[in-house]
């Protein structure tokens, strides 16, 4: 069992561990943001026959409504993980879970922390009531837990991280550090580029040449936590080093919009400060590497309405100082008037020059594939794998990814 808690990186973070889990032919389900599912290895064969004639299926899905489910559906997700063959279950463990105490019944053997950022601030009041909601997963969950060997991976490249770190040394339980050069698992990046990086990393167990296939540092830091938490669960680190190369990518994270021009355009989930920064100095970098010397950035991005409000003017700052061009646009209003929580965000740009405003998401995002060059970088930030726009409470049918694909169809 094994929980990640953190602002940003959990869903790709459970996708990662999944995936090396996997690769050492260990069943292992999801809980999180995008849905639940159970992937079964393709050598090993699932335990209940009730998945139909067909017989044994590499995948199994349902639908997740919120992030951590409440604590009858989590048990009952895990019985059912169980009943067919899992052997490891990954949860994404929220703040809101935390304190509403959703996963207190489960024993975890290894928790994660990627970072702390603002966010919900509309649910918690201050960033030390959100780091304590954090902090309580370890010092309770983690530390009530009844396996054996648990043990803590917390990213002290953040500074709430270190924090964390001190406050948990007298638990009765181990923990493992990671970072940019600091920490049990240290990492120096090499290279990277939109598909590809390339970093060395330090471990207890010696050092390794890692190659993933996502771009960032914030993926970086994604890796090497997984790359810690399934060596603390036990499994052959240097073999889940070699699978790291074939990991097949993350929903709505980074993702590449597929288009046979070969045009860079992206869409990924980031919908925080700290998550809209990661992605666009990942993509300054990207810039200033060959190929796409001279290119623009170019942002697409909205705030979420019924939300931290607080966070929309300091997004705003962020776009406009990593983009060449940015529009502002809808992300899931909810029953917030649209226009006024884009009134919030520009408030938060220091030159009118550098934004354009389009309420209507669909048509910000074709102004952006319009008018950018066919080299430009373009990145379409906040909905990431979401196929819906909640507007009041009704919510239709939205995919950033199906409309960014067929208007790059059109171009052809």
């Amino acid at each position: 069992m094994c929980g990640v808690t953190g602002t940003n990186g959990k869903t790709s973070l459970t996708y990662l561990i999944e995936y090396l889990l996997n690769a050492a032919q260990c069943p292992t389900g999801v809980i999180g943001t995008i849905d639940h599912h159970l992937r079964i290895p393709a050598n090993v064969e699932p335990l209940a026959d009730r998945l139909g004639p067909e017989g044994a299926q590499d995948l199994m899905a349902w639908p997740a409504d919120g992030t951590t489910p409440n604590p009858i559906l989590l048990q009952a997700r895990l019985r059912e993980f169980w009943n067919l063959g899992a052997k490891a279950a990954v949860l994404e463990v929220t703040s809101h879970a935390l304190d509403q105490k959703r996963a207190d019944g489960v024993s975890f053997d290894v928790g994660v922390f990627t970072n702390l950022t603002q966010d919900h601030l509309d649910y918690h009041d201050s960033m030390e009531n959100y780091f304590s909601t954090k902090v309580r997963f370890f010092t309770e969950i983690l530390s009530g837990s009844q396996k054996t060997n648990k043990m803590a991976i917390i990213n002290v490249t953040d500074p709430w991280g270190q924090k964390l770190s001190e406050l948990i040394r007298t638990c009765d339980f181990k923990q493992l550090t990671f970072g940019r050069e600091t920490g049990d698992f240290k990492y120096r990046i090499e290279n990277m580029t939109t598909t590809e990086t390339k970093f060395k990393l330090q471990t207890p167990q010696g050092q390794a040449d890692v190659q993933s296939p996502l771009s960032g540092e914030h993926n970086v830091q994604n890796v090497v936590a997984a790359l810690a938490a399934v060596s603390a669960a036990g499994f052959d680190l240097r073999k889940a080093v070699h699978a790291m190369v074939k990991f097949p990518g993350i929903p709505g994270r980074l993702q590449l919009v597929p288009n046979s021009k070969g045009r860079p355009v992206f869409v990924d989930y980031a919908h925080t400060p700290d998550g809209l920064e990661s992605v666009l100095k990942t993509l300054r970098h990207v810039q200033s590497q060959g190929g796409h010397s001279g290119a623009k950035i170019w942002t697409v991005f909205g705030c979420g309405g019924d939300r931290d409000s607080g966070k929309r003017p300091l997004m705003a700052e962020i776009a406009e100082r990593l983009s060449d061009q940015v529009i502002v646009t809808s992300d899931n209003p909810r029953m917030e008037d649209p226009e006024k929580i884009i009134d919030q965000i520009v408030a938060g740009f220091s030159k009118v020059a550098h934004f354009n405003r389009e309420v209507d998401r669909k048509k910000a995002i074709e102004m952006a594939l319009k008018f950018s060059g066919p080299n430009d970088l373009i990145l379409i930030a906040g909905k990431g794998h979401e196929e819906t726009q909640q507007l009041g409470n009704q919510k239709i049918h939205f995919s950033d990814v199906e409309v960014a694909e067929s208007f790059l169809k059109g171009e052809q």
